[in-house]
């Protein structure tokens, strides 16, 4: 089977042809593509200024707020200490209360109660 050269080279400016309009189609989609990311970056260009400026501002800032937590935390940590120190402090009275007073009180109840038992009136039976 022959094919002639004539033939071949219609095919093949044909299929160039077709890769030369789809190329040319593909960059000028690019072209639109990036147009519209230039056209973002020069209305949003004051505020991208701006926020780039405002970063070492809010960086002081950030620093400044974990400073000031740090401290304060020692300081909670400290007071938690203190806390802690008197609540073993006041456990110890509230024993010592209950030796001394809670325990003799629930003892001499215990007698006015037997007290009662042994004074306590008989009751009639009326029927």
């Amino acid at each position: 089977m022959y094919i002639p050269v004539e033939l071949l080279w219609g095919i093949l400016v044909s299929v160039g042809a077709v890769a030369m309009v789809l190329l040319a189609k593909l960059l000028f989609k690019l072209h639109s593509i990036v147009s519209r990311i230039e056209g973002l970056l020069i209305n949003n260009e004051k505020n991208i200024d701006d926020s780039v400026e405002q970063i070492p501002k809010i960086l002081k800032n950030i620093e400044e707020i974990t400073n000031i937590t740090n401290e304060e935390l020692e300081n909670v940590q400290e007071k938690i200490h203190e806390v802690g120190s008197k609540l073993t402090g006041v456990a110890a009275t509230a024993q010592n209360v209950a030796d001394n007073f809670v325990m003799p009180a629930r003892e001499i109840l215990g007698l006015v109660s037997i007290a009662r038992k042994f004074f306590k009136k008989k009751k009639k039976k009326l029927w």
